[in-house]
């Protein structure tokens, strides 16, 4: 499996984890929205919109939520470079839910490694809902 790699100070100097969110979602609105990444391991295309983007960067996953906004920079190699995992059904059983996929990967910041679970939405187009970063 490839790994994104990318520098902590990607985002540039922040003072905060407010700041750094704020940078990171200007960036993701500027570099990541319509983009469409092919996933090879289970012959899918992620759409990147503003809605499962946003509910991305709200899902604070704590310890590691400076880590996570960082990864943004890298988010289109992440899900590139994922293994699919397994499909379920929506918890929530939406009806434009047709199934919920999970996918790992990894990704680099700075000397150290982090796995990564993507969860991916499938509706009229399949999209991130989330990832997390485990150490």
């Amino acid at each position: 499996m490839n790994i994104a790699t990318i520098q902590s100070n990607f985002f540039g100097i922040y003072e905060n984890q407010k700041n750094l969110a704020n940078k990171v979602k200007d960036w993701v609105k500027n570099n990541l929205i319509g983009r469409k990444i092919y996933v090879a391991s289970c012959n899918k295309t992620i759409e990147l919109n503003w809605q499962g983007l946003k509910n991305d960067l709200g899902e604070y996953h704590y310890p590691l939520y400076i880590e996570k906004l960082i990864s943004f920079g890298v988010l289109d190699e992440i899900i590139a470079n994922a293994d699919y995992l397994k499909e379920e059904k929506d918890k929530r059983d939406r009806l434009s839910v047709k199934a919920v996929h999970r996918l790992s990967s990894r990704v680099q910041i700075d000397n150290k490694v982090y796995d990564v679970v993507i969860i991916c939405i499938e509706s009229s187009a399949n999209f991130i809902y989330d990832h997390i970063l485990l150490e």
